[in-house]
């Protein structure tokens, strides 16, 4: 049995890594998603991808 993951959700479609891109990739027949997750200096968990960025 295959699984199609979506990257970041659907992201051609919509913003990756946001609510929308989830939701689309759901309805598009994905299996699941891939998210990037962080920890930010205050210990609060936060969907992004570019770990450069202040937190």
């Amino acid at each position: 049995m295959t699984l199609i993951y979506a990257h970041r959700g659907a992201r051609l479609a919509a913003p990756e890594n946001t609510e929308v891109a989830f939701q689309l990739a759901g309805e598009l027949g994905a299996d699941g998603i891939e998210l990037d997750v962080r920890l930010t200096d205050y210990y609060v968990s936060e969907i992004h991808h570019d770990s450069h960025l202040a937190d």
